[in-house]
């Protein structure tokens, strides 16, 4: 058994994997050496990797590199070509998705449109060659400036009332931030269709699922993609 972990900003996701397929998910707020430690033992696991956004302590690079865990760099070998310019500032997670993308669709070119806590749109062609992509704010992110940036503004909920424009501020808060995404990924929908063919474009991240319900054109749906695409990285250094 193969463990993956997606050390994001909000949340930490372990991923057990048996021969390739995602057997198991677990959510965690803070990546400890308990939860690990207890994972690697339930599950019988031989070999793990892990990408990270957020900033690992001392402690939780001491204990990685003690598992023998693979800590995703800009120096670990990838199945893929990467072609971004500063390959040492990508987001490690952007890696992943964008490798978790051409093993799930080999035979197209492929978007891949994260709803994290940041946005990010990445391309990799039907060569796996990563060109790059865009980084814009999630939706939390953008009610969470909102509030913070003005005086009276309130911080307002990514669920409740949605439609075209807003009765209150709340609504017209929710409403303004989900537009403004469901707007960016039709742009790039159709930006990258004139451009490329074969095309997929995946969506992916916590809030995929959510988002998707705005959406007129049917996606792919993949939540769990980045773990797919460390598993995958896993493969390459076994």
């Amino acid at each position: 058994m193969e463990l993956a972990i997606d050390a994001g900003n909000s949340r930490v996701k372990y991923g057990v994997f048996q021969e390739g397929d995602l057997m198991k998910v677990i959510v965690r707020e803070h990546l400890t050496s308990m939860d690990i430690d207890e994972i690697c033992t339930e599950n019988k696991i031989t070999s793990s990797i892990i990408c990270a956004t957020r900033t690992l302590t001392p402690e939780n690079i001491a204990y990685l590199h003690a598992r023998k865990t693979i800590i995703l760099d800009e120096n670990t070998p990838i199945p893929i070509k990467n072609k971004y310019r500063t390959p040492k500032t990508l987001g490690k997670d952007r890696l992943a998705g964008v490798i978790g993308a051409h093993f799930a669709f080999p035979f197209a070119n492929n978007v891949v449109i994260d709803f994290g806590t940041a946005m990010t749109i990445n391309f990799i062609n039907v060569k796996g060659e990563f060109l790059g992509g865009n980084i814009s704010p999630g939706l939390k992110m953008r009610l969470q400036a909102l509030h913070n940036y003005t005086d009276q503004l309130p911080l307002t909920a990514t669920d409740g009332e949605f439609s075209l424009y807003g009765m209150d501020t709340e609504q017209a808060l929710r409403n303004g931030a989900i537009h403004g995404i469901v707007a960016e990924v039709e742009y790039y929908r159709a930006k990258y269709m004139e451009m490329f063919s074969p095309l997929k474009i995946i969506l992916a991240g916590g809030n995929s699922v959510l988002v998707s319900h705005f959406l007129k054109d049917s996606y792919v749906i993949k939540p769990d993609l980045v773990l797919e695409g460390l598993n995958e990285i896993l493969k390459t250094n076994a």
